[in-house]
Parts: C-alpha cells; sequence; structure tokens
C-alpha cells in the first residue's frame, strides 16, 4: 500500500504546479486520489481545564478512514490550540510514526482564561473540506493576567444551543471488552505506590497502542473530552467527497516528513523558470542538505525526513546567475474556522476555592521543576549523505594556519584556488580524470556555498574539519565533479556569507519526544523536604500491550482528593478503546 502511495506521489510531483499548497490536478489523477484512504485523528489529552502553570499533555493516533487501523500515509501533523478570537495559542507539527505522535504545552501566565479548541489534521485531510478536523474543548483559567474581561456570576455554561457537553459526574467507565484494570486499592494515603494490573480480556486482540492519564479531578461542570470510542463522531456530518471534474486542486499528503515547495521565478519578468537545481540548507549538529529541480511548471519540492535542530533553513537557486531568479514559497494555511462553537467561560464564586489552591500548588511545583523535569529524548546523530566516500582532515592534527588558501596548499591533496580575472573558485582533482565540466558542490556547516569567496575568506583558524570527495558524485538530482565538505568549529560561518544568492525561510520545527517525569519514593529521607502538590500523577503516552499483563506503577502527592485513570487507545484491529477509573488519595 505504502508503495502504491508512493508511486502516485512521484507521478504528482513531476507533473503537477501547486496554488498556495495545493496540488494542480486534472481527471485522472482526481480518479487516483478517490482511490486512496482519507484520515482521520483522534487525541487522547490529559484535561479539559487546566491552570497557568498546568501543562496540556497530549497523543495523536492518525486512523484510516477505511481500515479504521493506524494510518500510515501522513507523517506529519498539525496541532493547534485556538482562541475564541481565532488566534493560535500555539501551533506545533508533530512526527507521526506509524500513525502516532505525541506533544505537550505549558499554559504561560499570558494565556488569558477563557474557552479554546484543541484542533488537529493532516494536510492530507483538508481535502474533505474546511470543517474535517479533530477538535475537543479545552477551559483555561489564569488568575494572574489583568485587564481580562470580566466574568459572570455563572457555571462553565455552553451558551449556543447546549451543543458542547458537560460532565460534573466522578464515576467510573468499565463498560470495556478488551481491556481489564485491577488497583492494589481505591483509596491511597499520600505519597502511596499506586500499582495498576492492566489485563488483556480478548487475549491477542486486545494489543494495541494506548496512552494513560492520572489526573486530578473536581466536582464541578466541565465539558467532556472526546474518547477513543466517541471520536468519530467528530468526522460523522462530513463524509469524504468525490473530487469534482472542476475540483482544480488538492493538498498533496506528507508521505515522508514534512513538505516545502515553492516556485521559481525570474526577477525582472516574473516567469516560471523550468528545470532549475534548487538547494535547501538546515546547520546545525544534525545538518541537512537537500537537492530538487524545478518541474515544467516552475515548481520545487523538498521532503524533510531526518531530524533538525534550528528553526530556519536556506534555498539556492544553483545558478551562476542565481541573483536573477525569486523564489516564491507555497503556503500551507490552517483550516477555516469560521464555524467553531465555542462553549462561554464563566467563572462562578463556588470556584474560588479551588483556583487558589490549584494556582498555589502551580507555583510550588514550578519551583521545583529543576528536579521533576521532563526530558527530551535524544535525536540520532545523521551521517553526511557521502559517508563512506570522503577523505577527512581534522585540522587539530596539523600545523594551524590562518587563511583558508594556506590550509588547501599545505594540507588538502587534490583541491587547489584558482584565480581567473580576478575570481577565485576551489578546484577539485577527480581521481578518474572524468566529468571536469561538472560543479564541484561545496559545503560549509551543511549549507550549499556558491560563492566560493565566502569560504576563501574565512579564518581557518575556526575550520574543524574539511572532507573531500574527489569523485563523480550523484546526490538527488544533481551530479558534481566531486564534494569539499567544511565543519567549522562553532558552527557559526553561516554568519558570515553573502545573503544575495539565498533566501532564508523560517522553520515550524517537529517537537521532539519527550520522557515524562514520574516521581517515584524509593528513597523517601532524601526527598521529604521537597514539595508534592502534583495534580498529574502520570502521563504515558506511548503504552503498549503485547502480552496478557503488565503493570504501572506511580505515586500519590500531597494534593488529596479524587484523581480519574484514563485508558484511551486503539487494539492492533483498529477498534477504539477507552477506560476509566477512580481513585482518592486522603
Amino acid at each position: 500500500m505504502q508503495k502504491y502511495f508512493s508511486i502516485i506521489i512521484i507521478l504528482f510531483f513531476s507533473n503537477i504546479g501547486l496554488i498556495s499548497g495545493q496540488a494542480l490536478l486534472d481527471k485522472d489523477q482526481a480518479i487516483i486520489y478517490n482511490k486512496m484512504p482519507q484520515e482521520q485523528i483522534f487525541i487522547h489529552y490529559n484535561a479539559s481545564l487546566l491552570f497557568s502553570g498546568d501543562h496540556l499533555f497530549y497523543k495523536i493516533y492518525n486512523i484510516n478512514s477505511q481500515t479504521k487501523k493506524l494510518s500510515t500515509l501522513s507523517k506529519i501533523a498539525y496541532v493547534e490550540l485556538i482562541g475564541v478570537d481565532k488566534k493560535f495559542v500555539f501551533k506545533h507539527k508533530i512526527n507521526l510514526e506509524s500513525g502516532l505522535g505525541q506533544g505537550d504545552f505549558f499554559i504561560p501566565s499570558s494565556v488569558p482564561s477563557g474557552n479554546y479548541k484543541l484542533i488537529a489534521y493532516t494536510q492530507w485531510m483538508k481535502n474533505v473540506g474546511n470543517h474535517y478536523f479533530f477538535q475537543g474543548n479545552v477551559s483555561i483559567i489564569n488568575p494572574f493576567l489583568k485587564n481580562q474581561p470580566p466574568t459572570a456570576e455563572a457555571k462553565i455554561l455552553d451558551s449556543i444551543s447546549n451543543r458542547i457537553q458537560y460532565s460534573n459526574e466522578i464515576k467510573a467507565n468499565k463498560t470495556n471488552r478488551f481491556i481489564g484494570l485491577n488497583i492494589n486499592t481505591k483509596h491511597f494515603s499520600k505519597r502511596e505506590k499506586v500499582i495498576l494490573k492492566i489485563s488483556t480480556l480478548l487475549d491477542q486482540a486486545s494489543f494495541g497502542n494506548y496512552s494513560i492519564s492520572v489526573r486530578k479531578i473536581d466536582s464541578i461542570l466541565l465539558p467532556k473530552r472526546p474518547s477513543a470510542n466517541a471520536y468519530e463522531h467528530v468526522f460523522s456530518n462530513t463524509k469524504k467527497s468525490k473530487i469534482p471534474s472542476n475540483k482544480k486542486s488538492i493538498y498533496l499528503p506528507e508521505l515522508r516528513g514534512e513538505l516545502i515547495s515553492g516556485t521559481v521565478l525570474t526577477k525582472d519578468t516574473k516567469e516560471h523558470v523550468l528545470f532549475k537545481k534548487v538547494s535547501l540548507s538546515i546547520t546545525g549538529k544534525n545538518p541537512v542538505f537537500k537537492l530538487s529541480t524545478t518541474n515544467n511548471s516552475g515548481k520545487f519540492y523538498f521532503n524533510l525526513d531526518t531530524p533538525y535542530e534550528v528553526f530556519n533553513a536556506n534555498l539556492h537557486v544553483m545558478d551562476s546567475d542565481s541573483e536573477k531568479y525569486k523564489i516564491v514559497l507555497d503556503r500551507y494555511p490552517s483550516p477555516n474556522y469560521d464555524k467553531l462553537i465555542f462553549s462561554d467561560f464563566k467563572i462562578s464564586s463556588e470556584m474560588e476555592k479551588l483556583i487558589l489552591e490549584h494556582s498555589i500548588n502551580n507555583q510550588i511545583e514550578n519551583a521545583y521543576y529543576s528536579v521533576k523535569k521532563h526530558n527530551v529524548k535524544q535525536q540520532d546523530s545523521i551521517l553526511p549523505f557521502y559517508k563512506g566516500h570522503e577523505i577527512i582532515y581534522n585540522l587539530d592534527d596539523y600545523k594551524r594556519f590562518k587563511s583558508v588558501e594556506e590550509t588547501i596548499v599545505e594540507i588538502i591533496n587534490n583541491v587547489w584556488i584558482e584565480e581567473k580575472k580576478g575570481v577565485k573558485q576551489f578546484r577539485l582533482r577527480n581521481k578518474y580524470h572524468d566529468s571536469k565540466d561538472l560543479p564541484i558542490l561545496i559545503i560549509v556547516d551543511g549549507l550549499l556555498t556558491l560563492n566560493h569567496d565566502d569560504l576563501i575568506n574565512y579564518d581557518a583558524r575556526k575550520i574543524k574539519s574539511i572532507s573531500i570527495v574527489n569523485k563523480k558524485y550523484q546526490y538527488g538530482s544533481g551530479i558534481f565533479r566531486g564534494i569539499i565538505s567544511v565543519e567549522t568549529i562553532n558552527a557559526d560561518f553561516k554568519n558570515t556569507i553573502s545573503t544575495k544568492y539565498t533566501k532564508s525561510i523560517n522553520l515550524i520545527k517537529p517537537l521532539n519526544s519527550k520522557d515524562y517525569f514520574v516521581q517515584k519514593y524509593n528513597d523517601t529521607e532524601s526527598l521529604k523536604r521537597i514539595p508534592d502538590y502534583r495534580s498529574q500523577l502520570l502521563w504515558e503516552p506511548n503504552f503498549n500491550i503485547n502480552q496478557k499483563e503488565s503493570i504501572v506503577t506511580f505515586y500519590t502527592s500531597d494534593y488529596i482528593g479524587n484523581y480519574e485513570i484514563n485508558i484511551e487507545g486503539f487494539t492492533k484491529n483498529g477498534i477504539p478503546v477507552s477506560l476509566k477509573e477512580i481513585i482518592n488519595v486522603r
């Protein structure tokens, strides 16, 4: 199936243009599109009521709308928190692995009290219509921000025909035939160990991917969160439509990662430039270098399928007259949110104690964040695309020279600098003595360098290593006489280069995955002086059930009250599972 999708996208990329991020297509391509399954997203998030200083945690399940199993189509999902004014609180880009992703957001004191919508979609989903996306309700209380709109003496109620459901019932949901939940007791003391035994009720038919949230709940009227069992009602009013014969364009699925696309135009005549090579460079610890060629509409495409660290990239038109061209990026707008229905957020006087208590606890918890941090998962280092073909010169192994020219002459074999008509250029001796008319690919810190003077004039004492590939090399759509790749000590070369050859663009970098903090009291003596007022006792976004019984443990905090254990997810056959249980801390 994935191979079939890839062939389709290759067909699209080679023959279509884009309008605002949408691919132009003909009738035959519309027929192919209609054979491809659509996607639906469910998000399990930890709470529908959050306070300043809280974390919103969420897990993404991207579902194939035909098979109901996890979708392998899109590799990127978009998650947004939208206010009543339709402005973003955040817009996250999330990597999807086999249809799964995760993220979080710390609620700062700059976000005002009010009701918000948690939105999620893929680019592929946007083809169905403006209102085909996951949405859930989130209410935020901010007692710190001044000059907020006044709140009436009312509960958190819906003012629009009661179309948003609310609940203040504290009850367990045991209507589940796939997994069972046993707890060592229902009543716990402060800082006591909780043991969850999660068992499969239908053997391997219960195997699947789940997420677990354990959070304090209160007996106030709150918007209900969608459950895995009921998520499809979000999409029930929108069926996957066929593309009409007069439809001009669609959004392509991000099959291999983030999709960046655009058009190359001539600056003077605004004509589309065909069959020109365009490069994309991202610097940092894991530099990214990509090549593309404009098609017969002047369009280019890049798929970012490896992790990167920085929030900007550089685009180049690879031509000796590159300053004559203009790069125009395609836009990928959010869906239309004009018809979103928000609840009317009101705070009653009865909530004063709850607000004060929760706010104080959050301030205490955040003061001790250094000992309760969530750990960002380390990304694997990405090897250069030419790895195994290069000769590496680590300059610390040689006598250091101030200039690059001296360094080339004294240390680097098969490379020299040649000057013609006052212009200096790098030259490289190909060991097979072929392809002398091909260009040399010069990369510094992952950044394509078309203006050789930028590297020639750089202080060689700041260079860590120089790698040489002295044979013909094909990479993507480009064929080169060889490669000169330079790594600087402080990765600061980009700050010294001429900008007239480059177009710098901002990137929304996908969130890094995290291992979330789990409090343990194995050594109670060393921790007894550290306060513990956690309202979120556990957030486990990646809980795989692949055996008959699994054990999950966590500890209660000093914050007494009722806590909800909420397990959401899908079996390997795509059956939604939702399970809730209540425990008490006293």
